[in-house]
C-alpha cells in the first residue's frame, strides 16, 4: 500500500475501527460493548518489521484513549489477510481496515463491536510511471479508477 506520499490522485484515505466475528458479541463471559473490554479478548495484529508490535491498532487506541490497553493475548501475524480470515473464524479481534472490509461487513462475516472510528494515517493513491501523464489509456484507467472510488 504506498503511504501519503504517492506520486498520484488520492483514491480515499483509510479509517480503522475493531471487528471480529458475530459469534464473539454474544458470550457473557467476556463481554464486548465498551472498547474497554477488548482487555478480555485477543487482539489479532500484523508485525510490521522494525515498527512496535500493535502499530496496526495505534491510531484507534489513541482516538479511544486506550494507549495502554493489556488485552488477555495477542497473536501475530506477518499478512492482514490471515488476521482477518482469523477474525472471520471467531479467533479474536482484528483492527478493520475501511472500506477493505466493508464488503466482509455487509455479508455479516465480520462485526464492529463499537462505533468509534479512526484515521489511520494510510491513504490509497493511483501510482504512475513517469510516462503516463503522456499516455491517454493510462489516463482513462486512472479516471475510470478515480470515478470507482468514488463511488465505493
Amino acid at each position: 500500500m504506498p503511504s501519503a506520499a504517492g506520486n498520484g490522485p488520492l483514491l480515499f484515505e483509510e479509517e480503522v475501527q475493531p471487528m471480529c466475528a458475530p459469534s464473539l458479541l454474544v458470550n457473557p463471559k467476556r463481554p464486548l460493548k465498551r472498547p474497554a473490554d477488548l482487555q478480555q479478548h485477543t487482539l489479532l495484529t500484523v508485525d510490521i518489521p522494525g515498527k512496535p508490535t500493535m502499530m496496526d491498532w495505534e491510531p484507534w487506541l489513541q482516538v479511544m484513549k486506550l494507549d495502554g490497553v493489556r488485552p488477555s493475548n495477542t497473536v501475530r501475524f506477518t499478512r492482514y489477510s490471515e488476521a482477518v480470515e482469523a477474525a472471520i473464524a471467531g479467533r479474536g479481534v482484528v483492527i478493520g481496515r475501511l472500506p477493505l472490509l466493508a464488503g466482509l461487513v455487509a455479508e455479516g462475516r465480520l462485526v464492529a463491536p463499537f462505533r468509534s472510528r479512526a484515521a489511520s494515517r494510510r491513504g490509497y493513491f493511483v501510482e504512475q510511471p513517469l510516462r503516463a501523464p503522456a499516455n491517454p489509456h493510462a489516463q482513462d484507467f486512472v479516471r475510470w479508477l478515480i470515478g470507482e472510488a468514488a463511488g465505493a
